[in-house]
C-alpha cells in the first residue's frame, strides 16, 4: 500500500523474527538497545527523518526513539500499549490478561517452554486466541511460521527478553501526575476497540504525553492490530 510513495523498511527487532539474539546481555533487548540499533539502521540506509509504524514491543520502542531523538522521527503511527497505564493493569480484569508478564520474568520460561515446538505452540496458540478479535482464526499455517521462529532452544527467551529488562504490570503502577516533557512528534494512534490488554478508555491519558495525538478507534480488532486487521 505505501511502496509506491515511500520507501518501506520492515526490521525485525531484536529477539524477533530473524534478528540475531545474542545471549550474553540483555542490554541491547531493552529500549535504548533498540533504539541504538534502529538509529544505526536509519543511518546506515541513509534515511533521515522516517515515519515509524509500530505496534506491542514496536510502540515501546517508537515512544522511546521519538522521546530521544525527536529529530529523527517525522511521525508516528501506532497501537497499544503506550505509557499511562498506570494502576488500572492490577485491576482484576487486566490482571486476567497481564499474568504472562510475571511469567516472563521466571525461570519457568526456560524449564517449560523454550526449546520445545510443541510448548511455544500451545502458549502462542492461546495468546494470539485470546487476544484476537471475534472473527480472527489462528490457522496453522500460522503457528508452523511461528514454531520455526522461535521453538529453537534460546529463541523464545529471546524473545520475551524485552519484558525482562523493563518494567513489568507492576512496576507500572505508579501514579502518573508527573509524566515529564510531553512529545511533540505527531502521533496517530490506532486503538482497537476490542483490545483485552489495553482497553479503548485507558487512552483518556494520552495527551499527558503527547502534544499532537490522532486517536482512531478500529472497529472489530482484537490486540494483535496488524494479524487481526487487513484493510
Amino acid at each position: 500500500m505505501l511502496t509506491d510513495s515511500a520507501q518501506v523498511v520492515v526490521p525485525d527487532l531484536r529477539g524477533f523474527g530473524e534478528s540475531n539474539k545474542p545471549q550474553t546481555s540483555l542490554d541491547s533487548y531493552g529500549a535504548a538497545g533498540q533504539v541504538r540499533s534502529l538509529l544505526a539502521l536509519i543511518d546506515e540506509l541513509e534515511l533521515g527523518e522516517v515515519v515509524r509504524g509500530g505496534y506491542d514491543v514496536g510502540s515501546g520502542v517508537t515512544h522511546e526513539l521519538a522521546r530521544t531523538q525527536p529529530e529523527i522521527v517525522r511521525a508516528m503511527v501506532l497501537g497499544p500499549p503506550l505509557p499511562g497505564i498506570g494502576s488500572r493493569s492490577l485491576s482484576a480484569a487486566s490482571q486476567r490478561e497481564f499474568w504472562y508478564q510475571c511469567l516472563h520474568h521466571t525461570e519457568l520460561v526456560e524449564q517449560l517452554i523454550d526449546g520445545r515446538p510443541e510448548q511455544v505452540r500451545s502458549y502462542l496458540r492461546h495468546i494470539w486466541s485470546r487476544w484476537s478479535g471475534p472473527d480472527f482464526v489462528v490457522t496453522d499455517t500460522d503457528l508452523d511460521d511461528l514454531v520455526d521462529r522461535y521453538g529453537s532452544p534460546g529463541h523464545f527467551c529471546a524473545s520475551i527478553a524485552w519484558y525482562r529488562t523493563g518494567p513489568d504490570a507492576y512496576d507500572l503502577s505508579a501514579p502518573t501526575a508527573h509524566p515529564g516533557p510531553r512529545s511533540t512528534v505527531p502521533l496517530t494512534l490506532l486503538w482497537p476497540k476490542l483490545d483485552p490488554l489495553s482497553p479503548p478508555e485507558w487512552a483518556e491519558e494520552v495527551d499527558l504525553y503527547y502534544t499532537d495525538a490522532d486517536v482512531r478507534p478500529v472497529d472489530g480488532i482484537g490486540y494483535f492490530l496488524p494479524a487481526n486487521n487487513h484493510t
